[in-house]
């Protein structure tokens, strides 16, 4: 979890990146991603803004990255009702963007990113929509995937009283001169 003054999300990563470069370079998980073809569908992003497809239903945003990789209907069905199930949005699936809450709608980013299987989450604030409670569920459920799946996620938030309740890793980059 990296706390990080207000500034644009590229900046966040690039120095995310810059400063975890020579610990990836030493990570098998950097060469499973970065040498092979299929390495954009190995890393998920949790977009702040949620980036869904208004045309589209909760279910079909959740769905593009399993479609994109061929999986067949009855395992996406499967898997995208046990993953809407944990983040509490089963009952949201057919209803499309703008139809729903800012919160329902990062939990339905955050779908779309953990259940394609990526080895990396790169989330941007996917708590900034959420109540206390709620973002300390989905802090939680993060902190799970990342157990479970040996996902790595990078989870970038102000939220200092969120930090304090998740028991990982947090780096405070504090404040930082543009200069």
């Amino acid at each position: 979890v990296f706390r990080y003054p207000r500034s644009s999300v590229v900046k966040k990563f690039v120095v995310l990146f810059i400063l975890f470069l020579p610990l990836f370079l030493n990570l098998t998980i950097f060469s499973l991603i970065f040498n092979h073809e299929g390495y954009r569908r190995k890393i998920g992003y949790i977009h702040q803004d949620f980036r869904l497809i208004d045309d589209w239903t909760v279910f079909e945003n959740i769905t593009y990255p399993l479609l994109a990789k061929g999986e067949n209907l009855s395992f996406i069905k499967a898997k995208i009702l046990n993953i809407a199930t944990q983040l509490k949005i089963t009952d949201q699936l057919n209803h499309f963007p703008f139809e729903i809450s800012g919160g329902e709608k990062q939990r339905a980013a955050i779908a779309r990113a953990v259940i394609k299987g990526a080895r990396i989450i790169l989330a941007d604030e996917p708590t900034g929509n959420l109540d206390p409670q709620n973002s300390y569920e989905i802090a939680k459920f993060l902190c799970s995937i990342s157990e479970k799946n040996r996902v790595c996620v990078l989870f970038v938030t102000h939220d200092i009283e969120l930090i304090k309740k998740i028991p990982k890793k947090a780096i405070n980059l504090g404040e930082i001169n543009n200069d």
